[in-house]
């Protein structure tokens, strides 16, 4: 096995991990490459136990346990650089068990280059345009921020008033969003108000 890639400079698998222990160790070929990590190198790890494979592209150093999350940060990774688990799939982060879904919903990052999506994600993955806004990390999850991932939500419609209500209660005790006086009759204005305004969750 090579020591160096082919512009003769020295492979940094450990670099390229450390870099993203933050979100359960997992990365993509395009992450690797700018560690001077080719594929027939992570090959050569995957094939001597030291990587696992998750889906086509997507790597985790064997030592790291299976994060809670993984699928939701391999599907984020799936559609390319910077996109973010969105909308209901990131309020399921901030808030798990409060809402459900038959779709991860991601939204696509700034950058140009853009991922084939492993087709076992392809039927169940939304991907939504890409949108000047913060993001986070929560739980190793790279996630919309919270108002940000309330107001995906109420633009998809995807919430019922009683389900609206339940979730802005929950999230205001977590401090999520900012408490409010009043009633607005429809879930997505009231939604919207809720969200507006709030800080980025720490």
């Amino acid at each position: 096995m090579p020591k160096f890639s082919k512009d003769g400079k020295r492979p940094d698998l450990d670099g390229l991990i450390e870099s993203v222990a933050d979100r359960g160790g997992l990365f993509t070929t395009a992450e690797a490459e700018k560690f001077n990590v080719s594929r027939r190198l992570l090959s050569h790890h995957t094939d001597s136990g030291r990587l696992v494979r998750i889906a086509r592209g997507i790597y985790r150093p064997k030592a790291f346990p299976t994060h809670k999350h993984e699928d939701l940060i391999a599907r984020a990774l799936s559609v390319g650089e910077g996109s973010v688990v969105a909308g209901p799939s990131a309020l399921d982060v901030y808030l798990p068990g409060r809402l459900s879904s038959n779709k991860v919903y991601v939204r696509r990052g700034p950058g140009e280059r853009q991922l084939r999506m492993p087709k076992e994600y392809k039927a169940t993955t939304a991907v939504l345009d890409y949108r000047d806004q913060d993001n986070t990390i929560w739980d190793g999850v790279p996630v919309e921020n919270a108002e940000d991932a309330f107001y995906t939500t109420s633009e998809l419609n995807l919430l019922d008033t009683d389900q609206t209500i339940r979730i802005i209660d929950k999230a205001k005790e977590q401090g999520l969003i900012p408490k409010h006086e009043g009633d607005i009759a429809s879930p997505a204005a009231r939604l919207k108000e809720m969200v507006h305004g709030a800080s980025t969750p720490k």
